[in-house]
Order: C-alpha cells, then sequence, then structure tokens
C-alpha cells in the first residue's frame, strides 16, 4: 500500500500551541542585523587583554535573582527566585546555521545502540500479515486484562478496533528485509496515488509476536522534496529522527510530565528510578553514540507512569556554548522559511531509554563574531520588567470592576530559571541561514485567573519555551515565533 506521509503538519501545529501567553498586540518590529553585528563586535570597555575575565565578571552577572514586582494595581505580579545559568567560558560567538541533516554514519552509532535488544525491518509497502495482527491483538487483549486506568483502556480498545479492521484486508505473507541502519529512497505520495518525490531516510520496526512494535524513522528532505507541497499542505520540511518503543504506551505526553527544578528534592529520594539517575544515562548514552556536542538542559518526570520514568530534554552546544530551547517554530515570512527550532527528547526508565525525539538539526556554517560583546546584566534586570509589564500587563482586564468574556482578570508569573545561551534569529537578506546569537531566556509558570462564560477559573501552566526572550548584544526582545 503506498504511503502517505502527513505527519508533519500535525507535528507543527502541537509544536505551535505549545506557547505562552499572547500579547495583545505585536511587540517586536524586525531588527538592524547589521547594526547588532557591530554592536556585538565592540570591545568591551572592562576587558583588557592583559586580565582575562569569564562572562560573569566582565558582565557582571550575579549567581541568582530574586525580585518581585506588582503591576496593574496588583493584578499582576512578577517574581522571580532564580539561579542565573552562565556558560562555563570566557567568551560567546555569532554563528551563522543553516537546516541541517542526518549523516549516515551518525544514524548508524544511533541506530545500533538502540536496537541492539530488537530485531527491525525495512517497512515494506504493504500492511501487516494476518497473523502478525492477530498476535498483537491477542497481547493488548492481554494487556488489557491487566491494566485498572479507564483512559488506557480505552485506548488499548480503539488499538484493538483499529487492528481488527486491517486483518480483513492483511495479506497472510509479505517480504520485509532486515534493517541495518542503511539509509533508503523512501517515495512520497499524494492521496491521489501521484509520486511526489522521494526522500532519503529510514521507516523501520520491529515484528515480534509477543509485544507491540517498536519504530526507528528518520527523515532526511533532500532539497526537491523539502519544498514539495501535499494536497496544500506542507509535506518535508526539515529532518527528523523518532524511535520509540511502544512497551509503554502513552507515557511520552507532555501534558503528563512535570518539570524537575531541584534534583534534591524529597519526593525523588522514595522513586526507585531517580531523576539523577536517568540523566546518567543519558549522558552515558551521547558519549557511547560519540555525540558529544549534545548535553542535558532540562529534566521532567512522568507521573502517571507506572514506574518512574522521565523525558530528558537536550540541546546542542556551539564552541561549548548551550543554545536554547524552544519548544516553537518559526513561522514562514519575508525574512525566512518554516523552520522549528532544534529539539531534543531522551525517555528513560529503570529498563533504559524507550523513546528518541531529535527535530530540525542544525548545521554550522561559519563564525560570524568570535566574541560578542554583551550588555550588562543590571541593563537585562531593567529590560525583564519594563517588558514583562508592557507584553502580559496589557491583556489584563480588572478596572471598574469589568467582567470581560474571556479575558484575564489576574496573572501571576514566576521566573524560577535564567538562562544566557545562544539563541537562533533570522538575519536580513539570507533566506535559507539564521544567526545564533546570544540571548537571555527567562523561563517559568504562570497561574492566572480569568472569566469565561460568566464563570472565573484559575489555569497554572508551565510552557516550554521562555516567557522572555532577549538579546544579549542590543536588548530587543526576540519572539520566537517570529524568528527575531
Amino acid at each position: 500500500m503506498k504511503k502517505i506521509l502527513a505527519v508533519w503538519v500535525a507535528l507543527c501545529t502541537m509544536i505551535c500551541l505549545a506557547c505562552v501567553a499572547t500579547p495583545e498586540q505585536e511587540y517586536v518590529t524586525h531588527k538592524n542585523t547589521e547594526e547588532m553585528l557591530k554592536k556585538a563586535a565592540q570591545t568591551p570597555a572592562a576587558f583588557s587583554d592583559s586580565e582575562q575575565k569569564d562572562l560573569r565578571e566582565l558582565y557582571e552577572i550575579p549567581y541568582s535573582f530574586a525580585c518581585t514586582e506588582s503591576y496593574c494595581e496588583g493584578h499582576f505580579v512578577l517574581t522571580v527566585s532564580a539561579d542565573i545559568e552562565v556558560p562555563k567560558s570566557s567568551s560567546l560567538p555569532i554563528v551563522r546555521v543553516e537546516q541541517g541533516r542526518f549523516s549516515q554514519e551518525m544514524i548508524y552509532r544511533l541506530y545500533h545502540y538502540l536496537s541492539k535488544e530488537r530485531a527491525f525491518v525495512y517497512k515494506a509497502e504493504t500492511q501487516l500479515t494476518k497473523d502478525q495482527i492477530a498476535n498483537i491483538v491477542v497481547a493488548l487483549e492481554e494487556r488489557i486484562q491487566q491494566e485498572t486506568d479507564e483512559a488506557l483502556i480505552e485506548h488499548l480498545e480503539e488499538q484493538i478496533a483499529s487492528y481488527k479492521k486491517q486483518y480483513e484486508t492483511a495479506p497472510q505473507t509479505v517480504q520485509e528485509e532486515s534493517c541495518d541502519g542503511t539509509f533508503r529512497p523512501i517515495p512520497v505520495y499524494a492521496r491521489n496515488g501521484e509520486l511526489l518525490c522521494t526522500y532519503t531516510g529510514i521507516d523501520a520496526l520491529t515484528r515480534d509476536a509477543d509485544e507491540p512494535p517498536a519504530f526507528f524513522c528518520v527523515t532526511n528532505p533532500d532539497p526537491d522534496a523539502a519544498s514539495t507541497w501535499m494536497d496544500g499542505q506542507m509535506g518535508l520540511q526539515e529532518a527528523v529522527l523518532s524511535y520509540d518503543d511502544t512497551r509503554i504506551i502513552g507515557q511520552d505526553g507532555e501534558s503528563d510530565c512535570l518539570y524537575i527544578g531541584n534534583l534534591d528534592d524529597p519526593t525523588y529520594a522514595q522513586l526507585s528510578f531517580r531523576p539523577r539517575e536517568a540523566m546518567e544515562v543519558v549522558r552515558r548514552f551521547w558519549d557511547e553514540v560519540g555525540i558529544y556536542e549534545i548535553q542535558i538542559d532540562s529534566i521532567y518526570w512522568d507521573m502517571n507512569a507506572e514506574q518512574p520514568s522521565y523525558e530528558v530534554v537536550c540541546t546542542r552546544t556551539v564552541q561549548g556554548v548551550p543554545c536554547a530551547c524552544l519548544n516553537k517554530i518559526t513561522l514562514g515570512n519575508d525574512y525566512s522559511r518554516m523552520w522549528s527550532y532544534e529539539t531534543i527528547s531522551v525517555f528513560v526508565d529503570q529498563e533504559g531509554i524507550y523513546s528518541l525525539s531529535w527535530e530540525a538539526p542544525l548545521s554550522l556554517k561559519e563564525t560570524v563574531v568570535e566574541n560578542a560583546t554583551l550588555l550588562p546584566f543590571n541593563e537585562v534586570e531593567k529590560l525583564l520588567f519594563t517588558n514583562m509589564e508592557r507584553i502580559y500587563g496589557a491583556g489584563i482586564h480588572y478596572k471598574n470592576g469589568d467582567r470581560i468574556y474571556g479575558t484575564t482578570l489576574e496573572e501571576q508569573i514566576t521566573i524560577d530559571r535564567i538562562t544566557l545561551s545562544l539563541q537562533r534569529i533570522n538575519e536580513q537578506n539570507y533566506f535559507d541561514s539564521a544567526l545564533l546569537v546570544p540571548a537571555w531566556n527567562f523561563y517559568g509558570e504562570s497561574r492566572v485567573i480569568a472569566i469565561e462564560s460568566n464563570a472565573e477559573y484559575t489555569e497554572t501552566e508551565r510552557p516550554r519555551s521562555p516567557f522572555l526572550s532577549i538579546n544579549a548584544i542590543d536588548g530587543s526582545i526576540i519572539d520566537p515565533a517570529l524568528g527575531y
């Protein structure tokens, strides 16, 4: 059966939805990239060749920052209580990057590590066989007998119904070749059966009779495939690696994961598999596959899993400096194409890594500025409070007792993580590339009291993306969705 590739549209939609509160009006305009680069190339007054200073000393960056400010007659409260994460480097570069692809050599290493306990085959252009479907149905039915979670039982029953429907038209046998991690040309068909293009990648799975399949998929869009539109929807836009061992069902949902800000919280000491152990598994993984430029950024705990399980969010380092984690996508505009920010998540439990998602890898082109000059932190601090009030305070309606449908009455934002890292921004006159520039990002959670349908409700959220991004060179506010 011919394959139809439509998963990217859903993926992009989910990324766009995972964002922080939206201001009522646009709060950034396109920046002058040339002026920013000139500022970055200036030598700091506090710097001398005879005395090499680290970033904290050079830019007067404290180790932590705590403050509370109240706006809008107390209806918007901003609390900052965070350690300040600064790269262990004496300089921050500006680097030009473009959309990257996965190399065959890298995929070999990743594939052989992740597949060492299971036998994968290249997915044939046919359905599962009748025997394979029957075995899967039996395994799922046995799983239902062991479950008590109603939502999971309903999910399993839907899977069984789907497999039984496939069984009616499934073939008796199918010829599939053992997978060794080698790229193959994979055709992409439109819904009407027309061949649109091919891309280089892997589409493999396991065929174990006694357990659900595991999947190993790589999409490496070729130049012609990257610009292909399928029935009015974007098809292959950027490279994606996805490994998923479905021995664990439904454990990797973002909404079920709790951010772990304090690894020493007594809550985790009682667990049979602790956050620090999960992080060590992931560190060893990157070392063993020889990908040393990836490091851990943060970790989340899946509280709904049967056994302690974690999502370990990782990020790329460039010249030893980490890149900002932004769970967003840059929308296409006059300055750049639609382009997801690079995201890397490793899911792990006591048995090991059961899922890996790596999207939109970067390719480094050239260093534009070797040692960018930054603003002192006291200026960044002023920009934080000024812009948080302007952006988030503007959406609060409270005067004269107004109760307006669908509006926010009160909001509390707590910033508990501040990072200085490299962040991708669009560059004027460069449609197919962008710049990694030093930026301050402020992460945390919000508590909103709003009104809808004449009823008040309270909502607490911790978005994966920062509440505010500040260009560390010129102090301009970066909107990740716009890319500048």
